[in-house]
């Protein structure tokens, strides 16, 4: 049975794309230079982990909570993983951003001209801009950037993982294989062997698998909703007619969606906490959500 098991997971894993394999993996700092190297061509001498929450200065406005949050030399970057595609992802980059300037661009009565500089560095697992392995966006006028102290950063896993050639199509395989035997193909380097036995030991923990497990039954749900919310959302706005209907319908679809995604989540179960932190509601929406939803088992 225990065979049976161990192959089983040998054949059919979680890989990277795994939000919490993601985390535990990269926040190793030598595993995270060789990810910042090969994906975003940054060589990063000193590292440090900051608070992921992006605090906000009014109770009334959002926070916003980010992958990885760090001082790379200096420099602050966010770092996202995007694996689904929820149809906000420029508008969320604009707004972590912002808070990370207005955050940590100057100390208290600094003058402008000291502002720091941030990168704002995305991973998408979808279909994105030209489907290019890594796009540079800058804030510009015309043909002149506005600004350098500002850039984003965009690197394409599916894009990198067909290229054979390229730099990090060993790591970007550890992304998308899910099977650990044809993932051991393609490993060529000592550091992607470690990365390799950690991605075996949280495949192969139980305790570990369930909690992997659990992120990943969140984003079945969230594929499905996100889409369905879009698209539901598109045509109920198209049907008023006006572009600020279609904007409305696709608010309203994606809000019904991410409803849906809890309610599954209530269902199947999964602890509330890690439903708020991966839906991006707080527990107070959330057992709302689950009060109306038994309100309506009753009737």
């Amino acid at each position: 049975c225990i065979n049976n098991i161990i192959n089983l997971r040998l054949t059919n894993i979680y890989n990277l794309s795994n939000d919490y394999l993601f985390k535990q993996v990269f926040f190793n700092k030598k595993y995270l230079k060789e990810l910042l190297f090969v994906f975003f061509n940054i060589k990063a001498n000193n590292i440090t982990y900051l608070n992921t929450e992006l605090l906000r200065k009014n109770k009334l406005y959002k926070a916003g909570i980010s992958d990885l949050l760090l001082n790379v030399d200096g420099k602050f970057i966010i770092l996202e993983y995007q694996n689904i595609n929820r149809f906000n992802f420029e508008n969320r980059l604009l707004f972590y951003s912002s808070k990370l300037v207005a955050n940590y661009g100057l100390k208290k009565k600094e003058d402008y001209k000291y502002l720091k500089k941030f990168k704002i560095l995305a991973i998408v697992n979808y279909s994105y801009l030209d489907n290019d392995s890594l796009s540079t966006i800058n804030l510009k006028h015309k043909d002149n950037i506005f600004t350098k102290n500002m850039e984003y950063r965009i690197a394409n896993i599916k894009a990198i993982s067909k290229d054979n050639k390229h730099i990090g199509y060993n790591l970007a395989n550890m992304f998308t294989n899910k099977s650990l035997l044809d993932m051991e193909k393609y490993i060529n380097k000592d550091i992607y062997k470690e990365i390799f036995e950690k991605i075996k030991y949280y495949n192969l923990d139980d305790k570990e698998w369930l909690k992997m497990d659990e992120i990943a039954k969140l984003l079945i749900n969230e594929k499905e909703n996100y889409s369905g919310a879009y698209d539901a959302g598109k045509i109920e706005g198209i049907n008023q007619g006006i572009s600020k209907g279609i904007s409305q319908g696709i608010s309203q679809g994606i809000t019904k969606g991410t409803n849906q995604i809890v309610i599954n989540m209530l269902d199947d179960n999964v602890d509330i906490n890690v439903i708020s932190k991966y839906s991006k509601l707080p527990k107070r929406k959330i057992l709302e959500i689950k009060k109306q939803q038994t309100k309506n088992k009753v009737k």
